[in-house]
């Protein structure tokens, strides 16, 4: 009976990626359509760059936390997500590839000028 149940197993952890795939999927269709009614709430551009960044999606992830900023450059979330941008390369993965060290500890200047005791600015400026 053992043996009969491992296929059905098998075949779901097949099917584990791909369901995955597409609630990601369904995830940035409803934060794109949220942003796109509402370009200047900015805690919903930091949920869309955060749900780039899990979909493997570097480069827009950048490009949205670059809009975050522009939308509301007061916002210390914004900073927040435009230096961990900076410090990813287009596929999402931190410091490798084409990250940009200057341009992400400029961002965590901007974020601790306007919240000094930002965790996360200050975690990242002492690394």
């Amino acid at each position: 009976m053992e043996r009969m149940r491992a296929p059905q197993y098998f075949i779901l952890a097949l099917l584990m990626p791909a369901l995955a795939a597409a609630q990601t999927s369904q995830t940035l269709s409803r934060l794109h359509r949220e942003v796109a009614a509402d370009p200047s709430d900015v805690d919903l551009r930091v949920k869309l760059t955060l749900s780039l960044f899990e979909a493997g999606l570097g480069d827009a992830a950048r490009e949205e936390a670059l809009a975050s900023v522009a939308t509301d450059d007061k916002s210390d979330r914004a900073w927040v997500m435009l230096a961990a941008a900076y410090q990813c390369d287009s596929f999402a993965r931190p410091f490798q590839g084409n990250w940009d060290p200057v341009e992400s500890e400029r961002a965590i200047r901007r974020t601790l000028e306007l919240t000094p005791n930002q965790p996360l600015g200050r975690l990242n400026l002492a690394a």
